[in-house]
């Protein structure tokens, strides 16, 4: 029996990780940062990386570490981000437990990284695992750093290194810029992105958890890095449409130009928003097909159809608890 050890596991996809590598049969220690967190696994354990200095114990007789825990956007007492401080944090947890790994025998380390190493955006030509780095954040750059230490300690030892980078990962109870998006979607607003014709890549939280653990156990993974994607590139109208079909909801979209609706974000301090809503960003993930023989296990629009049905489930229940 393959045993796995998941960090971040009672997280967004740490927990779907954990739920999917037990219903195959793997054994899974699942490391939490809080008791009480909802997480599975034959052996969860309250583990606060960030500042448990000694990991070995939580390595021992693993074959592989599927690493996701990290530091998420903080503000201080100021309002002032402090992103680079929790970053360093995530770094730093990184690196102690590759030494934990390395010394414990564990046989492979997959390090779950970020499509942010390249850059923010790709327009024409798609991100692969050969693109240039161009970190665009303290997360990436964070992300980027932990690639290269891993690489560093990991080589001519007997822990395999697996990177893995995605793009923006999404299902009904996604975190971040997806919950927003899938928020505003379900209030009905009128939004502004009628005839945004760009592309993204995403992958959809059940085909990012199928792809995790093949990396955790095909042979030909060892030592590879890979980007990850669903395949089927969306522009951002058609990823609000797909949500609405799914909430039985009609897309309420309208035009705007884009210099517009750059100068009016840039004014409310949301360039960010721009970015990803109005850029192109997409990935090639023919390595993964090539190498693994990966194919996805739900196509984009499918599982952003079925988000959008899945949250109006999730808000009738709410308002039914009263909640």
């Amino acid at each position: 029996m393959q045993r796995l050890l998941v960090t971040g596991a009672g997280g967004y996809i740490g927990s779907a990780l954990a739920r999917e590598a037990i219903t195959r049969q793997y054994s899974v220690r699942a490391l939490v940062r809080r008791p009480g967190a909802l997480a599975v696994g034959d052996d969860v354990r309250v583990c606060d990386l960030f500042h448990h200095l000694n990991l070995l114990e939580h390595c021992e007789d693993i074959d592989c570490v599927v690493h996701l825990a990290g530091r998420a956007h903080a503000v201080d007492v100021q309002g002032t981000s402090i992103d680079r401080k929790m970053h360093a944090m995530s770094l730093d947890a990184t690196q102690r437990l590759a030494e934990a790994a390395v010394a414990a025998g564990v046989g492979r380390f997959v390090f779950v990284s970020s499509i942010g190493v390249h850059g923010s955006r790709a327009e024409k030509v798609p991100f692969d695992e050969s693109s240039p780095e161009n970190p665009h954040s303290a997360y990436s750059e964070s992300k980027l750093a932990a690639e290269r230490f891993l690489r560093k300690r990991l080589y001519s030892t007997a822990t395999e290194l697996v990177v893995v980078r995605p793009p923006l990962v999404y299902s009904a109870h996604a975190p971040g810029n997806f919950a927003r998006l899938i928020r505003l979607v379900a209030s009905g607003l009128p939004l502004p992105l009628a005839g945004v014709r760009n592309r993204r890549s995403l992958v959809a939280l059940e085909n990012l958890v199928d792809f995790l653990v093949t990396c955790a156990v095909h042979p030909r993974a060892a030592g590879q890095s890979f980007v990850i994607a669903d395949g089927d590139d969306q522009s951002t109208e058609g990823i609000v449409r797909a949500l609405a079909h799914g909430m039985s909801k009609p897309a309420r979209l309208f035009g705007v130009s884009p210099v517009i609706a750059k100068r009016l974000l840039g004014v409310l301090g949301r360039n960010s928003v721009f970015e990803s809503l109005w850029h192109s960003l997409i990935v090639d993930a023919s390595k993964a097909r090539e190498i693994l023989g990966w194919l996805p296990v739900r196509r984009a629009e499918d599982a952003l159809v079925t988000a959008g049905s899945e949250y109006a489930e999730m808000s009738r229940k709410r308002t039914r608890d009263g909640v």
